[in-house]
């Protein structure tokens, strides 16, 4: 939405959902590790994230978050749309591919990554080089 005489500045309608980040490093010994975990507030909070060498399968993916408290989150916590899992997976996944493929990135960082049943926005993104 752009506003007259705020050039420069643009504001977005408030997302709601659960927040969640992904982000990537490159490990010299592993290549790039990607963690998916609690995001906003709830990272500094609550450090429990999955912690990846990419390239990873869905199933070795879907295994790990089924490790973690959090995964509540994706069968719908508290009355709320569940979460698609298999989306967040390729959220994750393309960050590791994007790693893989561009050496010049050493970090990326997604948070929040605000997940709504289908729908995923990508508030803020820090990469890197």
């Amino acid at each position: 939405m752009q506003i007259p005489g705020a050039d420069g500045c643009i504001i977005q309608p408030m997302m709601k959902g659960y927040e969640l980040i992904v982000g990537a490093k490159r490990d010299t010994t592993f290549g790039p590790i990607v963690a998916i975990g609690l995001g906003g507030v709830l990272t500094e909070l609550i450090s429990n994230p999955i912690l990846m060498s990419y390239p990873f399968t869905y199933e070795q993916f879907s295994k790990q978050v089924l490790r973690k408290k959090w995964h509540a989150l994706f069968d719908g916590f508290r009355g709320e749309k569940k979460i698609d899992l298999k989306k967040l997976y390729s959220v994750a996944y393309g960050v590791g591919e994007l790693m893989q493929s561009s050496l010049s990135i050493a970090e990326i960082d997604i948070n929040p990554l605000i997940m709504s049943g289908n729908d995923f926005f990508a508030v803020d993104v820090r990469i890197v080089i």
